[in-house]
């Protein structure tokens, strides 16, 4: 029986499945630490060889040009679950993430590990098929979207959101899985 899950107990299955990899994975301690220290911050040299990878094709000097694009502007990561990668682009003159668990992230990485995964982003803590008023034509940097948009049934309404907060010339990073079973 093939029983379609709905979006409230997806986002009960996705929060249960975060708290099991922060709890098990040794490494996301580390990188918690690295992310709030700026030790992994863009202005520091540092890039994360799978945004290289999946977005620039390996190809540093494009990703060099990608950061000369986004300096002093606004950037938005859609869907980062437990750790922005935006936090870490500080050379953007705002970040800001939209996570539907990003309250409840947050609370428990903060009370567990006393920082939580989204320094220097300003975060709402909405579905990204609900449009955010205020964002609309104003992400002139950069779009972030990683492995989102099959997390959900209404993946239409987040990419005509996107296509309302980007304004023309920003970028738009898109990756993710075609089906999510």
């Amino acid at each position: 029986m093939n029983k379609r899950v709905d979006w409230q107990s997806a986002q009960k299955y996705e929060l249960a499945e975060a708290f099991n990899y922060m709890n098990n994975n040794n490494n996301f301690k580390k990188l918690l630490k690295q992310v709030n220290t700026g030790e992994i911050n863009v202005s520091k040299g540092y890039y994360d060889n799978l945004i290289i990878s999946e977005f620039f094709s390996n190809d540093l000097n494009e990703w060099k040009k990608f950061l000369n694009h986004i300096h002093k502007k606004t950037v938005l990561e859609i869907g980062p679950c437990l750790i922005s990668v935006v936090s870490t682009w500080d050379i953007a003159q705002k970040r800001i993430v939209i996570e539907p668990l990003l309250n409840e992230i947050k609370k428990y990485q903060n009370n567990i590990f006393h920082m939580d995964g989204f320094p220097n982003t300003v975060g709402y803590s909405l579905p990204a098929e609900k449009l955010i008023e205020e964002l609309v034509g104003k992400i002139d940097g950069a779009i972030l979207i990683r492995n989102c948009l099959d997390h959900t049934p209404y993946w239409p309404f987040i990419l005509s959101n996107i296509s309302d907060y980007l304004i023309s010339g920003g970028y738009l990073l898109l990756w993710n899985d075609l089906l999510h079973p």
